[in-house]
């Protein structure tokens, strides 16, 4: 169309022949190389990728120091360098079959078998090798041998390369496809979802249909594509006046939409768009596998919107978990696939450096920080091959290539949740990225129209909140209008988030302006390292150290959760490296069905992988799995975050009314049988004879440890594995009383179950984005928040105090109101150790000195301050404020000395 191809058409043309191309290169494994102002041709090995000259002044012998002189003058199209072949590679070279410098079957090249190394000369028929000796020359270049064959296609092009087979039948070079014309649009454009994304092809009504059309032929001469029976579609036409959810999750991601009034879910990376929808497609997990990331990058940062990324080369969710699930011992595989992009995303930093290496080229690419880039309202996107990669920027592009499906429509309002600790700071990079890999799945034709003004990337809610809007309805809870007291333990793959509340009616004057419910928030919390995949690591931990000596003599590294202990001797272990993190992956993937299903396939508790030693090789090794010592640690770590929750449920309704509370389990991690049976026996009465006061709700639990014995008897099976619960149905609830009238009755539900023949109902899961969608703007549903707190921000993370007796005494809690001063403790001699934390156990009052979890900061107060104490309020998350008075009273007339401010995520 007036001789301009479109740039998507031209790309993916191009790559189509570059594809080809290369696939013909590959398949022979010597090829005669031509320059241009070169007499003679050489040698290309597309296995060692190196190119080969045998053209010298004459077929003499050299010394070594005489052939590296000559080697350093020599130029080949003006680049340097050329090289002496190591041992290995010219033994390697004079010892394939084909090799047109062999004659017969003497490994002799061109009828010499003497021919120097970088070792000295070697006897290609022998392998023998003399350090002092004679022998002709042969010169190697590297200048493409980071190249990978599509890249060496590139390459070859741009330089007027040609390429002669050693075949005397096969005459063509295969650099001419490269030539050859573009067919018709219709053709160019077929695949267009389906090469990028694994959408369906289009059919021939696409392109001619008068009612359906192409977005990307907007704008193009209308004559000419009536000549060629084309239609193009304006994509303002198909944008459509609905919002979408997103529930980012740490192991897998839920879009919802609102159709017309009926909420829907999208799958995303499906291998077969035609086969029968089942409710766990919708669970999308959050994963990238990455098999040629070099050329991938390329093709990323060339083009802003819709870029011509190719499936093949680098894919998303469903299709890159089977990968992962189906491959999990091959440590190519592991490395290639970047899981938990939400953990990354928490975690990464200059400290804990996130490396994947592709499929096909083990191409390394260290994962730069997490930074802010965020959209211009008004101004398109701009990209450069400088860029970095964000890959929660490809994973939002992924999803918002899915929702913006031609077949389906155009949006342009999201709404994102969040856990309730994630800072403020970390959901507006995150909300940045997801606002560019979303604008970029639109058609760039949209940006200049007026209704592009409408994008938006927004956060909602928090994630509990949004189940509670999903869930209580859906168990048949109405509102009243005193309202119903509720709790959410939403136990995801990340965290563990915890919210509270009323559901109730709307006053009259609520009701005369529109609304028809309220949820009414009293508290949020949570557990910042209570998740199922953290668990998975712990438990991954474990098992090794465990076997230990198995890894202290095959020289095995793995890595350490963030919230797990060290031991002595851990330094030769815990690594950060590719291998360490392969290891702990490939273990995590094989223990996953003890967490999941409750037992491992491997009846005899041994594992077999392949383990990647420090030295990067692989070593096959049995790993023995202490299923008892794992079944406790979740008993016990799972206790301490129910624990937690009971904390803040108390915190949360003091000071109103309530008779009961519905807890809602929320989250994948509920389903587990241990979560189940610690909530039963809260509900049940796990010890009757305990007492229970309102003031400690967290002794309805009783201690972890306790429970550990009582529970594990009955969680057992005499085969040492997890009994998995009776699936539980949507109405069931486990409810009971204290024998003291004052404290709530606790009723519990279980978690949401999808229903088959309803795959777009609620589930554990994916209510978060349903209910997302039912708080969205405009609709009847009002939230109103009772939070006592003078900032979006989250709540303070931390426990912070001193230590008394070996134990941990913190005097600032986490969830503690912003800008309130709390006493931690007494310096002495001008020095007072601080300590924090953020594990469950803190608040318990038996966390120990030098546990894991608990952390010491050695301040140092100048000046005199005799008999005065040390104050600490909360500024934000991670940080607090510190400083000496003699009294509270004291400090609140201004009378103190301000010591500094501290960062407790940095120390």
């Amino acid at each position: 169309m007036s001789g301009r191809t479109p740039p998507y058409a031209r790309n993916a043309f191009v790559a189509s022949l570059r594809s080809q191309c290369a696939s013909e290169i590959a398949a022979s494994r010597y090829w005669w190389v031509k320059f241009p102002q070169e007499s003679a041709s050489k040698l290309y090995d597309t296995q060692s990728r190196l190119i080969w000259d045998d053209d010298v002044p004459s077929r003499a012998v050299y010394s070594l120091s005489v052939a590296e002189e000559i080697l350093e003058q020599k130029l080949i199209m003006g680049t340097p360098p050329w090289r002496l072949p190591s041992r290995v590679e010219l033994i390697d070279f004079a010892s394939t079959e084909g090799n047109p410098l062999r004659v017969g079957s003497s490994k002799a090249l061109l009828g010499q078998e003497f021919w120097l190394s970088q070792e000295g000369m070697v006897d290609v028929d022998s392998d023998w090798v003399y350090a002092d000796g004679f022998g002709c020359l042969i010169a190697c270049s590297d200048q493409v041998s980071h190249l990978d064959t599509q890249q060496f296609v590139t390459h070859a092009i741009q330089r007027g390369w040609s390429l002669t087979s050693l075949d005397a039948n096969h005459k063509k070079d295969p650099l001419a496809i490269m030539n050859t014309p573009a067919p018709d649009l219709a053709s160019l454009y077929r695949d267009v979802d389906y090469r990028i994304c694994r959408l369906p092809k289009l059919s021939d009504a696409q392109f001619s249909d008068p009612n359906l059309g192409i977005w990307e032929f907007c704008g193009e001469d209308p004559t000419e594509l009536s000549q060629a029976k084309l239609r193009a579609r304006d994509p303002v036409t198909d944008v459509k006046d609905w919002n979408i959810a997103i529930d980012f999750g740490t192991s897998s991601s839920v879009v919802a939409y609102d159709d017309n009034g009926r909420y829907k879910l999208l799958r995303i990376g499906a291998k077969d768009h035609w086969e029968k929808e089942q409710p766990e497609h919708y669970e999308n997990p959050t994963v990238l596998e990455f098999i040629d990331l070099r050329s991938s990058l390329e093709t990323w940062n060339s083009e802003a919107y819709r870029p011509n990324l190719n499936w093949d080369n680098v894919r998303c969710s469903h299709e890159a978990l089977h990968s992962l699930r189906n491959n999990g011992s091959d440590p190519k595989v592991v490395a290639s696939i970047l899981s938990k992009i939400k953990h990354w995303a928490l975690r990464h930093g200059s400290d804990n450096l996130t490396r994947i290496a592709d499929r096909v080229n083990g191409y390394e690419y260290p994962l730069p920080a997490l930074t802010k880039r965020d959209v211009v309202k008004g101004k398109p996107l701009t990209v450069s091959q400088d860029d970095p990669l964000d890959p929660i920027e490809l994973y939002a592009w992924y999803l918002g290539m899915a929702i913006n499906w031609r077949s389906r429509g155009l949006f342009l309002r999201y709404y994102m949740t969040f856990p309730v600790a994630y800072t403020r700071e970390l959901k507006e990079t995150i909300l940045m990225s997801f606002r560019r890999g979303l604008q970029r799945s639109l058609p760039p034709q949209l940006l200049e129209s007026e209704v592009f003004k409408e994008f938006c990337v927004e956060e909602l809610a928090n994630e509990p909140a949004a189940y509670a809007a999903a869930a209580l309805p859906k168990l048949g809870i109405e509102p009243t209008e005193e309202g119903i007291a509720y709790g959410v333990f939403d136990f995801g793959g990340g965290t563990t988030d915890f919210d509270f509340g009323r559901y109730r009616l709307p006053t009259a004057d609520e009701e005369d302006e529109g609304w028809e419910e309220v949820f009414e928030h009293y508290g949020n919390a949570g557990d910042a390292y209570l998740g199922g995949e953290n668990l998975l690591e712990n438990m991954a931990y474990l098992v090794f150290r465990h076997n230990i000596e198995l890894c202290r003599t095959k020289r095995i590294g793995f890595v350490r959760p963030l919230d797990a202990e060290d031991f002595p001797g851990s330094e030769m272990f815990l690594l950060d490296s590719q291998s360490a993190s392969t290891n702990s992956v490939m273990l995590l993937s094989r223990l996953r069905p003890l967490w999941e299903q409750g037992a491992l396939p491997e009846k005899n508790g041994v594992l077999k992988l392949p383990l990647l030693n420090r030295d990067g090789e692989k070593i096959e090794s049995e790993l023995a799995v202490p299923v008892d010592k794992l079944v406790s640690y979740l008993t016990d770590r799972i206790g301490l975050g129910i624990q937690n929750f009971f904390s803040a449920m108390n915190k949360a309704f003091t000071g109103h009314s309530v008779e009961s509370v519905h807890v809602l389990l929320a989250g994948n991690s509920s389903r587990s049988a241990i979560v189940q049976k610690l909530f039963e026996a809260v509900a049940g009465g796990a010890d009757k004879d305990q007492a229970v006061t309102k003031d400690s709700p967290a002794a309805i639990l009783g201690s972890a440890t306790t429970l550990s014995g009582l529970l594990t008897a009955t969680m057992l099976s005499p085969a040492g594995s997890i009994k998995p619960p009776q699936p539980p149905v949507r109405s069931e609830s486990v409810s009971a009383r204290a024998t003291d009238e004052s404290v709530p009755m606790i009723i519990v539900h279980q978690p949401l179950v999808s229903n088959p023949d309803q795959p777009y109902s609620p589930n554990g899961k994916t209510g978060v984005a349903i209910g997302l969608l039912r708080l969205a703007p405009g609709s009847p549903v009002k939230v109103i928040s009772n939070i006592t707190r003078d900032t979006e921000e989250a709540p303070f993370a931390h426990y912070v105090g001193r230590v008394q007796r070996g134990k941990f005494s913190p005097g600032l809690q986490q969830g503690d109101t912003y800008h309130t001063w709390k006493e931690i403790g007494v310096p002495r001699d001008r020095v007072f150790n601080l300590f924090h934390s953020q594990s469950p156990r803190a608040h318990t009052g038996e966390m120990l000195e030098g546990e894991s979890g608990l952390h010491k900061h050695r301040l140092s107060i100048a000046g005199d301050h005799q008999g005065h104490r040390v104050y600490a309020k909360a500024i934000g998350p991670h940080q607090v404020q510190l400083c000496t008075a003699s009294s509270l009273e004291a400090l609140e007339a201004g009378d103190c000395s301000v010591i500094d401010a501290l960062d407790l995520a940095k120390v």
